[in-house]
């Protein structure tokens, strides 16, 4: 029986939508998020991801290594070039799942059904690029963003080699899985799955691998015996734990009940101490499967009750050193990035919006001095043109921004050209709409003379205030000693 995808996801989906037919070929691609969180979260997880979701789907545009250039002393430097990520038109089928396909407690996801077509970068690199972005402005970050420090090249090799080893358990047909759990190659993926986890301290993936094999041996009456480290586990009733150094020192503090912030902050990535914290908030270890599994096949945490102290503390210390920034200030950051724009992301999103509506460079170089941008024209380097040149309105100097900070002059020439050549095919000019620009409100920032950065730089002070400080000071001065010559002058 083939394993039918589109009927998994929408089983136990929170949210499922099917936007296109899919084909056998088409890319799965899932990402999650640690449960911890949510927890301080006004909303629940669901609901926060589904609005994450709506403003994935949204087009966005990202600068991506393109090459080398060679300079003329053989100095290689890296090639730039813009790409568009569009997944409304990507995605076929969309799902966030908070439970898994039996009720079970899980990480809460979303899967992805992508065509086969779409141009998300090698190893979903511009997809992961765009889904990071996104999840910092809700004060996220999703689990490929949390890479061992310790060996990240072994870790990304053992990744790729157990990738999906869950998933392909758990849709092989009976048959097939006999056969396969008698093979070398199964006993190899036990091993890297072993190793992968030791690096990663994903204990959950490797208790959830393992539990998907138990239960097949048991629902078809069968054993499987292997070694680990000299000792022999049959598969069908348990099998090993990996535990480190660190897994082991925070059983110690669990066993001691010492949750001060001080004791847990080195461990805030421990999969055992994030499982624990799982126990006590939600009073059970329904939902914290490492506990659980630590709890029934050893006798190394003895006697545990939760504890709320510890739920505080280390919700405290994960948001300010793991989390980018809790939602409601990065929400704020967001809105007052926006405000304050750069003179580069105002030009691009200008030259964007005239080109459309132009068919050739003096067109465009017209509508842009019409917008604000006084004296616009190319900025050109041994005849080639290297970037932009203007004045601001309400400023009186000029400014020169290169291509590469902003849009390639091809990029330009390429939308003036497909205008060109649709105004020949009807004679009808682009559509002409109302632009607005914030060129009007910029205003060039001050500059801060190498003194004074230096100053800055060393005291840590904002210059700029410290200027009007002293500023004000020789004025008051200025004013008291003026008022005590005239009570001193002779009459």
């Amino acid at each position: 029986m083939n394993f039918d995808i589109k009927a998994h996801l929408e089983h136990h989906a929170y949210y499922f939508k099917q936007n296109a037919d899919i084909r056998h070929d088409d890319l799965h691609f899932n990402f999650s998020f640690l449960d911890i969180q949510f927890f301080n979260k006004n909303q629940r997880a669901e609901e926060i991801l589904e609005e994450l979701l709506n403003e994935l789907k949204q087009p966005a545009e990202y600068r991506v290594p393109n090459g080398w250039r060679i300079l003329k002393n053989n100095e290689k430097r890296q090639k730039y070039t813009t790409r568009i990520i569009d997944l409304s038109k990507a995605i076929k089928i969309e799902a966030i799942h908070v439970k898994g396909a039996n009720g079970e407690y899980t990480m809460p996801h979303i899967h992805f059904i992508l065509d086969k077509n779409a141009r998300l970068g090698k190893n979903f690199s511009l997809l992961k690029q765009h889904i990071s972005k996104i999840s910092k402005k809700f004060g996220l970050k999703p689990n490929f963003d949390e890479v061992p420090a310790s060996n990240p090249n072994a870790y990304k090799n053992l990744a790729k080699s157990v990738k999906n080893f869950s998933w392909i358990i758990r849709k092989m047909p009976n048959n097939e899985f006999k056969n396969y759990i008698t093979k070398p190659t199964f006993i190899k993926k036990l091993q890297n799955l072993y190793e992968y986890t030791l690096l990663s301290g994903n204990l959950q993936y490797y208790i959830k691998t393992f539990n998907y094999i138990r239960k097949r041996l048991q629902n078809l009456k069968m054993d499987r015996t292997i070694t680990f480290s000299g000792k022999r586990f049959n598969l069908r009733n348990n099998y090993p734990l990996p535990l480190t150094e660190q897994d082991k020192k925070v059983i110690e503090l669990i066993n001691k009940k010492d949750f001060t912030q001080k004791a847990i902050k080195p461990h805030l990535k421990n999969p055992i101490m994030r499982d624990f914290v799982r126990y006590s908030y939600f009073k059970n270890k329904k939902n914290a499967v490492i506990i659980k599994e630590i709890t029934e096949q050893t006798t190394l945490l003895q006697n545990i009750r939760p504890n709320q102290k510890l739920v505080q503390n280390f919700i405290k210390l994960y948001e300010k050193n793991e989390l980018p920034l809790n939602r409601e200030k990065a929400i704020k950051k967001n809105i007052q990035e926006k405000q304050a724009e750069s003179i580069k992301e105002i030009l691009k999103k200008d030259l964007l919006q005239v080109a459309k509506q132009c068919i050739n460079e003096k067109e465009l170089r017209e509508k842009m001095q019409e917008l604000g941008y006084k004296n616009f024209g190319f900025k050109k380097r041994s005849g080639k043109v290297i970037g932009y040149q203007f004045i601001p309105k309400n400023e009186n100097k000029k400014i020169v921004v290169k291509c590469a900070d902003t849009i390639a002059i091809s990029e330009i020439r390429a939308i003036l050209k497909e205008n060109y050549r649709k105004y020949q095919a009807t004679l009808q000019q682009p559509e002409q709409k109302p632009i607005q620009s914030n060129i009007t409100q910029y205003k060039l920032p001050v500059p801060i003379k190498p003194k004074q950065k230096l100053i800055q730089i060393t005291y840590k002070q904002d210059i700029k205030q410290q200027l009007n400080l002293i500023k004000q000071i020789k004025q008051q001065t200025k004013k008291l000693n003026k008022q005590s010559e005239q009570q001193l002058t002779p009459q």
